[in-house]
């Protein structure tokens, strides 16, 4: 649908209109600029040519919006009109819009959990003043890195029975919009997710008790006997305690390992030492850690692929026969005949200051190295990506071993939606897998890999 401001910024009483935020079923919203105090807001505007209901609507609900004051709920300043529009101003509310952070995936599970519970505070404050918050949308809401706040969605209907359900509903919904489909059935929140739907334990929910259940979730999940511990470190070292338990267990049983020779990056081997598993610490030799797993024994780098090793797979690459190429690249991609590696990301600066030696030496990690093509480089050394769990093992055996990584994402929305880094953390049982910020994602990290062989 056209916008109301086809031509930004442009002028509409005392506020300059600059960004086109999203569209509403009669309205838009528009960030804008105050210039006479200095100050930016938020512009809804409605559309003009409403019939007479829908603007009595709009007017009525800007006068119930000044009326009430809501938790984290940005205050109204004006309602105004400029020739045939009709305009809402409210304070721009603190952080990020919603609908940016889902837009470009920035939005956490962590994030979530605290929308949940802002929400939930924001609809009893609600009830508790006898007022109606309209289910809230993305486009009103908020984040910032220490609270939630939205803009008001108070309507001037009277409050009806289904009130509470429609907002739950819509809450649920939007959690499902909101998270990666990878990050939300590894996560807690399909369980409040379920609770919304369908209340607890068959009883329905009101915001309160939902409140207070998320409470009780966070809680459990910090418990540092519980294995669902949000750093997941000591969980983690609690399991892989059992796990080097089961590993002495095995080595008691005779399971040892004499000489192994693994091919190490495609050139050269490494000599392992006959007691590599008579003790409960892997080996360590030849900048590897070397662990095994069940009938498999692996070799983890201590350090991440540097700028020099990949600079020459680059250089390799252009050198390849077609057929080589289309071979290294068959399972990674749809079409590997016409697929071409991306390079890092600020590739030539990143090789500019490995050549000066200031911030960054050739033996410094790669960065901004995509999902697909740390793959495609670990298929190239005859080798694979480093799970998360070897890092860390690897990581206590081992003083350059930093870091608990799993390369799991691309850029290419067309593969798989992020790129760079997830660490995980035990929980329940299960993976969690939480999505490094944006700051923190591929740009800032580097990429592991490790071999894998039949133990002998």
């Amino acid at each position: 649908m056209k916008p109301i401001f086809p031509e930004l910024p442009s002028k509409l009483g005392l506020y300059t209109v600059t960004e086109r935020l999203s569209e509403r079923r009669f309205s838009e919203l528009y960030n804008a600029y105050q210039s006479y105090v200095e100050r930016g807001v938020i512009l809804e505007a409605l559309r003009p040519g409403c019939d007479e209901a829908v603007v009595n609507y709009f007017l009525a609900a800007a006068q119930a919006r000044a009326a009430v004051s809501l938790p984290g709920v940005s205050p109204v300043l004006e309602s105004a009109r400029s020739g045939p529009i009709i305009y809402l101003i409210q304070e721009q509310p603190a952080g990020e819009p919603l609908t940016r952070l889902m837009r470009e995936q920035r939005f956490s599970v962590k994030d979530a959990l605290r929308l949940v519970e802002a929400i939930a505070e924001l609809y009893e404050a609600g009830r508790g003043q006898n007022v109606v918050v309209a289910p809230v949308t993305a486009d009103a809401i908020y984040v910032d890195e220490k609270k939630i706040n939205f803009l008001s969605t108070v309507s001037p209907d009277m409050p009806s029975f289904a009130l509470r359900t429609a907002q739950m509903s819509a809450l649920a919904d939007l959690l499902e919009r909101a998270i990666p489909r990878a990050l939300l059935k590894n996560s807690s929140l399909p369980a409040v997710i379920n609770w919304l739907r369908n209340g607890y334990n068959g009883h329905s929910l009101e915001w309160s008790s939902l409140k207070t259940a998320l409470r009780a979730l966070r809680a459990r999940r910090r418990s540092p006997d519980d294995s669902s511990d949000v750093s997941g470190h000591a969980s983690l070292r609690m399991r892989l305690r059992r796990w080097m338990r089961e590993l002495r267990a095995l080595a008691g049983l005779g399971l040892l390992c004499v000489l192994l020779i693994l091919v190490v990056g495609g050139v050269g081997s490494q000599l392992i030492p006959e007691d590599a598993f008579t003790s409960s610490d892997p080996a360590v030799a030849g900048d590897r850690v070397y662990e095994r797993d069940g009938q498999k024994i692996y070799a983890v780098n201590e350090s991440p692929v540097s700028i020099s090793e990949y600079s020459r797979f680059m250089k390799k690459w252009e050198k390849m026969d077609p057929e080589e190429r289309e071979q290294l690249a068959r399972g990674l991609v749809e079409d590997p005949a016409e697929f071409s590696p991306r390079e890092p990301l600020n590739w030539e600066e990143q090789m500019n200051l490995a050549e000066e030696g200031e911030e960054m030496t050739p033996d410094s990690p790669v960065l901004g190295v995509g999902y697909c093509e740390a793959r495609l480089y670990a298929r190239y050394v005859g080798e694979m990506l480093a799970t998360a769990e070897q890092v860390l093992i690897a990581r206590e055996h081992a003083p350059g071993v930093e870091g608990v990584e799993e390369w799991t994402s691309s850029f290419s929305p067309s593969r798989i939606p992020y790129d760079g880094c997830i660490v995980i953390c035990p929980a329940q049982g299960k993976t969690l897998l939480y999505a490094t910020d944006d700051r923190e994602q591929s740009p800032g990290r580097g990429f592991r890999t490790v071999s894998i062989t039949d133990a002998q």
